[in-house]
């Protein structure tokens, strides 16, 4: 598990926050397909892919991803290395993931009923979501009863107090910058908010969502993406914050389901594990994470790769620090799917054959597909 302490992003606030603005006026899962916001991930993506410490390309069928809900100021832009590390493929001259259907599950940031929306109920009625799936889904969860999550019907009044959280929001452009440019993330999206939070919620909601792609399902031939968003701690002193966030995580990717279910209903109940105490030690968003680590036991992803997070713009020595912090994680799951052959091509500098296609190198890949990063009519370079 890696960390990154410290990192500060004053110098992405304000173009992230500029495309973000659009938010306001209700774009709603349109966002995935706005083009300013679609080329600063990309951009973002591309310096992640071509600095010196770029993370290494993971090759799987299916994964998993838990990132912050803020993917480029959360942690210093910890979830973009993830992105930007997952599975890719050359299609008319450009990469693009290799990944075919999407799901986006976050938590709202108020706590509501212990019940979650997803389909139509959280993008509404604009195309995004896959409606087979999404029937597919409510059919397998009316199958398992009293053992399946509960969903809830957003057409009644004050049910849904946040109908689209913006973690969910803020993970859509990044799927897009990953089509590329000639595919669209219409009809391939799982879009699903967790209106409050709980252990069974969380744990019940990765039961359901593994059965899309079992034998027979409606996405048995897709390649998909499971992402889900959720922060760390928040309000520990820094020092405290380490160690608590960092025990999380190394849970939350070592132990079992029951263990991570364990451990958060120790710290949300007020008592102590390993010098973490209460709820403020509790990740904020608990019950995506165990949701995601659901998925990937259930798909048997045993590989792993997290890092943890504490970003200030006061100090980067978390040990002099005095004031609170936030913490984030990313973390991925996996399973290689590559032939050996495959396997051996990579370790010999190939580095798309997740896909069977050699292709170009990284630097030619990044530099066509910057080609493709433009918002009225300028080109975003990497820096």
């Amino acid at each position: 598990m890696g960390r990154a302490f410290g990192h500060s992003a004053e110098g992405v606030a304000f173009t992230w926050v500029a495309a973000l603005s659009s938010l306001v006026s209700g774009q709603g899962c349109d966002f995935a397909g706005d083009e300013a916001a679609t080329a600063l991930a990309l951009k973002y993506m591309i310096t992640s892919m071509t600095k010196a410490s770029a993370p290494n390309d993971i090759y799987s069928r299916h994964a998993v991803l838990v990132v912050p809900t803020d993917p480029i100021n959360g942690g210093g832009g910890i979830g973009i290395d993830m992105y930007s590390a997952l599975p890719k493929k050359i299609v008319g001259g450009n990469f693009t993931t290799s990944f075919t259907k999407f799901v986006v599950a976050a938590h709202s940031t108020h706590q509501g009923q212990k019940m979650f929306a997803l389909g139509d109920d959280v993008c509404g009625a604009s195309g995004y979501t896959d409606s087979a799936a999404a029937n597919y889904l409510q059919t397998q969860i009316d199958h398992l009863g009293s053992f399946g999550p509960e969903v809830t019907n957003c057409s009644q009044p004050g049910i849904c107090i946040e109908p689209l959280a913006p973690g969910l929001q803020q993970q859509l452009p990044f799927l897009g910058a990953l089509l590329g440019p000639t595919r669209s993330l219409k009809g391939n999206l799982m879009p699903l908010i967790m209106h409050g939070q709980g252990i069974r919620l969380g744990s019940r909601l990765g039961d359901a969502l593994a059965s899309l792609t079992k034998a027979g399902a409606v996405w048995a031939a897709e390649r998909v993406l499971f992402i889900f968003v959720g922060d760390l701690s928040v309000g520990l002193p820094a020092v405290q914050a380490d160690v608590c966030d960092t025990k999380t995580v190394e849970i939350a990717t070592q132990m079992g389901v029951p263990q991570i279910a364990e451990y958060f209903d120790t710290l949300l109940s007020g008592k102590t594990h390993e010098g973490c105490q209460g709820p403020r030690a509790a990740p904020v968003g608990y019950a995506s994470i165990l949701a995601g680590a659901r998925v990937a036991a259930k798909l048997k992803l045993l590989r792993r790769r997290s890092f943890v997070s504490h970003r200030t713009k006061y100090t980067q020595d978390l040990t002099t620090f005095e004031k609170t912090v936030r913490g984030f994680a990313s973390m991925v799951f996996w399973d290689d799917t590559r032939s050996p052959g495959e396997i051996l091509g990579a370790e010999g500098g190939a580095s798309l054959l997740a896909s069977g296609e050699a292709g170009s190198s990284q630097q030619n890949l990044t530099a066509r597909h910057l080609r493709h990063a433009r918002v009225h009519g300028q080109v975003y370079a990497s820096r």
